[in-house]
Order: C-alpha cells, then sequence, then structure tokens
C-alpha cells in the first residue's frame, strides 16, 4: 500500500507540511492567513508545465519506457480538497484508492502486482488534470511566513505540550525565516517524533501542524 500527501512545494520544508483541519486545539486567531503569491498567466502556465515535468520524471525514473500521455488540465485545486479529487480520479482509472484517515489529508493506494507502471501514470494523469494551484506552491511570503511563525509559537507548540510533548524552544522569529529553506529548518512536530499511526492520526487532529486555512488548507 502506498500513502500520498499533499505536494506542497519544496521550499516550504517540513514545517509547512500541511493537513486538512478536522479539529483544532484552540482558536485560529483573530486575522485571516495573508494571501499565497500572485502569479500571472504566464507564471502559472509555466509553474504547470514546471509541475507536469517533475511528476513525469518521477515515473519515467521509475519506468524508463512508460508512454507519456497527453492530458488536458481540468482545474486547479487547493490542498483541503487534494485528496478527495485524486482518489477519485484515480478510482475512474482503475486504481484502488481511499482517503487516509491520519488527519494530515493524504490518501492510500493499494498496488496490483505487475501493474505498477500503470498506476504510476494514472497518478501522473490526475496531477494533469488536477494539479495544486501554482500560487499554493510559490516560496512563502514575509507575511506569510510571520503568520506561521505565531501559529507555531502562540499555538501549535502550547497544544503539543497540553497533550504531553515536551516541546522544544523556539527558535527567534528570524532565525525560523533564515533557516526554512534548510535541514535546520523548526516545526514543532520535530519534538513528536515517530509515534505509532494511531497516536500520530490522534495528534494531528488535536493539533493540525498548519494554520487553519493556511495555503488552502
Amino acid at each position: 500500500m502506498s500513502t500520498w500527501s499533499p505536494r506542497v512545494a519544496a521550499t516550504l520544508a517540513s514545517a509547512l507540511a500541511v493537513a486538512a483541519v478536522v479539529t483544532a486545539c484552540s482558536s485560529a486567531g483573530p486575522t485571516l492567513p495573508p494571501p499565497p503569491p500572485q502569479l500571472s498567466e504566464q507564471e502559472t502556465s509555466a509553474a504547470y508545465a514546471e509541475l507536469l515535468e517533475q511528476s513525469w520524471q518521477g515515473v519515467e525514473s521509475q519506468f524508463p519506457d512508460a508512454v507519456r500521455p497527453d492530458v488536458d488540465l481540468v482545474r486547479f485545486i487547493d490542498p483541503s480538497e487534494w485528496a478527495e479529487v485524486m482518489v477519485d480520479c484515480l478510482v475512474d482509472q482503475g486504481v484502488d484508492a481511499k482517503v487516509s484517515n491520519d488527519g494530515q489529508g493524504g490518501f492510500e493506494s493499494q498496488g496490483v502486482a505487475g501493474q505498477e507502471m500503470s498506476m504510476e501514470i494514472a497518478r501522473y494523469v490526475c496531477d494533469a488534470k488536477y494539479p495544486m494551484d501554482p500560487s499554493l506552491t510559490q516560496p512563502p511570503t514575509d507575511a506569510e511566513l510571520d503568520y506561521l511563525y505565531n501559529y507555531f509559537v502562540d499555538e501549535l507548540n502550547p497544544c503539543l505540550e497540553r497533550e504531553g510533548i515536551d516541546v522544544i524552544e523556539p527558535p527567534s522569529r528570524q532565525a525560523f525565516k533564515d533557516a526554512l529553506q534548510s535541514p535546520d529548518s523548526w516545526s514543532p512536530y520535530l519534538a513528536v517524533g515517530i509515534p505509532g499511526q494511531e497516536e500520530w492520526t490522534r495528534l494531528n487532529r488535536a493539533c493540525p501542524q498548519s494554520p487553519p486555512g493556511f495555503r488552502g488548507s
């Protein structure tokens, strides 16, 4: 069985793992998340083309003989609907898939022996039909970083602490921003370790990894 999570830009690093919000341990605060960067039509087209190239490279690296299909874009989606849209698309192509119950907004798919290449091509087709909105995969703005830092420090860290996690002392705001794209990036979930799946799911539901509404979550 394969488990997939939303493909948000690598530049957001692990700190920006986007989870579909089910419940929150505290209020989201009085302000809405700042908007992501706005892209021109040309920038959006370029970002979409790059996404397709990266997605197909993932297929080709495993199956060099795979034939790349022509796929028409249906629409852009956001993280809150990603898992359901992907599952519906994959099921339409004969893949056994379902939305995960892990609180992270992902999905699971059951492979069939001898059908691995077909399954990966199906995944590419769904990526191409329903890609993540390119504006949500751009590097975060300074305002977004401030909003994320405030959520981590004021809400997520205390939430995890109430759940019995020995939390890590937060870095300074500037250190957080400077390290976001490095191996030293900080997220309160670094203190969680590797619990069992049931505990991981419970924590993600009680203490969402990203603020409600952040980047479409």
